[in-house]
């Protein structure tokens, strides 16, 4: 997600497609526009929102260098939403692009229960 103009916060909500207790998030924050400070919230029916993790600092990545995640844990919370309130953009102080950019995120399940396979013909 990138925005195309030259705002230096940023609201994203992800649908997790139902309710699933999620305890991590691995945020590639991108390279030269990322975020400097993240907000999470959840919600389970999209319209009330409540805290998850506040003030995260994600990492400042260098410009076009191979950045890995970053994994941010938080309390085992059952949600169907998960909003990032970016704020900060770009981080750092000798990016050259405006904008608020996320390079990929990720959530961990932490109730996954294992799937049986298929018994065997």
């Amino acid at each position: 997600m990138r925005t195309n103009t030259a705002p230096v916060s940023a609201t994203v909500t992800y649908d997790l497609g139902g309710p699933f207790t999620v305890d991590r998030l691995a945020l590639w924050n991108e390279d030269s526009v990322g975020i400097g400070l993240l907000d999470l919230r959840y919600s389970s029916d999209g319209i009330s929102f409540s805290p998850l993790s506040l003030g995260l600092t994600p990492t400042d990545n260098a410009e076009l260098a191979d950045y890995p995640a970053q994994v941010f844990s938080f309390a085992a919370t059952n949600a169907r939403y998960v909003r990032f309130e970016m704020s900060r953009c770009p981080q750092g102080t000798t990016q050259q692009q405006p904008g608020c950019a996320i390079g990929e995120v990720a959530f961990r399940v932490a109730d996954q229960q294992q799937v049986p396979e298929p018994a065997t013909l």
